[in-house]
């Protein structure tokens, strides 16, 4: 006799299941998506503590807890943050390091993203599906109601991101909009040097720009890497790379994911150092661990990094158990993803009504739901 959970039985068995995790997340989104932080504040007092500011959001692709603690990538990467920390200090940047519980492992980053855009845990496709039909007011929305010009910089979408209207952008650069015409790196189109090279946003608009931008030169398979290049001529048509080794090295996966980041940091470092306003506001934000046989399973914490030159805005991150400097402490405290966008509204503008998360266990129970 077959088991239940075979044949027609357990075909319908497994789709009841379904039908009633998708019932209970969307049960649970609903509840979430009926607090919205931003939507009980007038416009001036959205961001008031920053306004006129450059806001700048860099995710760096699969910068994850275990880049600093595990020794097969902790050597390159914390070298790398070292160097960071000491530069951005002598050119006076104050610094806030720590960590962010991601909705996601090992991919779907654009899950983490549109975590931290809406202020709703988003671990899965129909769940970033619920946010964006819905009339939430997010941070990029939040963001033009103050006064900001909304740009993204997303050189790993090659057709039109529908989604990004919908999320408020007001402009999008995905890989057709950069004239970089030379090689790709693994999943990487665009090696991050010559992907930020290419920005050149207009600081000086009428309004302040808020720029966030996808670095992809530490995405998976981390080989070939793009070699460090000179700052000069032929890094935004990429013929400064015509000739570079495309050989990809797939012996030793976990110390290449190591120096991916270890270029990807130092790419945003120099950009940072040399192209972005001395009045600018700056998170740096892992997306995701690396895959757990990479990251050694150590987790869902990404590392934050939180820049500014002026001492009193980091002040008022005070509580969020940050650390002074490049390097989290190893045991700080996680901000959930999801969280990240209400403590931002909440701490450099008037306090907000907070959004409710949405609970790990009931995103457990409904890990099967969509797609």
């Amino acid at each position: 006799m077959q088991p239940l959970t075979h044949g027609p039985i357990g075909v319908l068995w497994d789709q009841g299941k379904r039908w009633q995790a998708a019932a209970q997340l969307e049960a649970g989104m609903a509840e979430a998506l009926s607090h919205d932080p931003a939507a009980a504040l007038p416009d001036d007092q959205i961001f008031a503590a920053l306004r006129g500011r450059p806001l700048i959001l860099a995710w760096v692709e699969s910068y994850g807890q275990s880049a600093l603690t595990d020794p097969r990538q902790a050597g390159p990467v914390g070298d790398r943050l070292r160097m960071m920390q000491r530069s951005l200090t002598e050119a006076g940047f104050h610094i806030r390091s720590g960590l962010v519980e991601s909705p996601v492992i090992g991919g779907r980053s654009w899950l983490a993203h549109g975590t931290l855009r809406a202020g709703i845990r988003q671990d899965q496709p129909l769940a970033q599906r619920m946010v964006l039909s819905s009339n939430r007011c997010g941070l990029v929305c939040a963001l033009n109601r103050a006064g900001w010009r909304t740009q993204a910089a997303m050189p790993g979408l090659t057709l039109p991101w529908l989604e990004g209207p919908a999320w408020g952008f007001d402009k999008v650069m995905n890989r057709p909009t950069f004239a970089y015409a030379g090689p790709s790196y693994g999943w990487s189109p665009i090696p991050d040097q010559a992907m930020l090279a290419s920005l050149s946003p207009d600081w000086s608009g009428p309004r302040p720009l808020y720029l966030e931008i996808v670095l992809t030169s530490s995405h998976a398979p981390w080989s070939p890497l793009p070699a460090w290049k000179p700052y000069s001529q032929g890094l935004i048509d990429g013929s400064a790379y015509a000739g570079d080794d495309l050989t990809a090295d797939y012996t030793d996966m976990a110390a290449s994911y190591g120096w991916s980041l270890d270029y990807s940091l130092r790419a945003l470092g120099d950009w940072v150092m040399q192209e972005v306003p001395e009045d600018a506001l700056i998170i740096i934000l892992g997306d995701h661990p690396a895959l757990d046989w990479i990251s050694s399973g150590q987790g869902d914490r990404v590392p934050i990094h939180i820049l500014s030159r002026d001492a009193t805005l980091l002040d008022r991150l005070a509580g969020l158990d940050l650390t002074p400097g490049m390097l989290p402490t190893a045991n700080a405290r996680p901000l959930p993803m999801w969280e990240v966008f209400p403590e931002l509204l909440s701490r450099f503008g008037p306090l907000p009504l907070q959004s409710p998360p949405i609970h790990a266990d009931m995103h457990e129970k409904a890990g099967e739901a969509g797609p």
